[in-house]
């Protein structure tokens, strides 16, 4: 499969994200795409041993909803530094522009609070794992 395939599949899986998510979630994503290098700083091993996921989760919210109004210029950015030929998945400002001509499609797949909560405890052994080879330098 060559990039072009690539691009073309990561087309496909953010139209299936629409049809799950909805369009404002998918397109909410492409956002946090764009904030991603930023963000990524805030996942540090200096956190609760017990839970880390859900401390970084409640963090990185607070700080994407900080930068989110820089998100469109990020976004924008990003399709002059991020945009190849060679490139596997297309830059976030071009997946957000070809999101935006799709048809407005609300959330078929929700969640509830109990859905939610389960799957929080499914992904804490994870989270654990993540903290710890942080805390060690070992690599992820």
């Amino acid at each position: 499969m060559d990039a072009r395939d690539s691009r073309r599949a990561e087309l496909r899986a953010a139209g299936m994200a629409v049809r799950a998510a909805g369009t404002t979630a998918a397109l909410d994503l492409t956002d946090t795409l764009a904030l991603l290098p930023g963000l990524t700083t805030y996942v540090q091993h200096h956190v609760p041993a017990d839970d880390p996921g859900s401390h970084w989760r409640r963090m990185l919210a607070t700080v994407r909803a900080r930068e989110l109004p820089t998100a469109a210029k990020l976004r924008q950015l990003s399709h002059r530094t991020e945009a190849s030929l060679l490139a596997s998945h297309p830059a976030p400002d071009r997946r957000h522009d070809w999101l935006s001509r799709q048809p407005r499609e609300y959330p078929r797949v929700t969640l509830d609070e109990a859905e939610t909560e389960q799957i929080n405890l499914e992904l804490r052994p994870y989270g654990r794992e993540l903290r710890n080879r942080l805390e060690s330098q070992q690599p992820i």
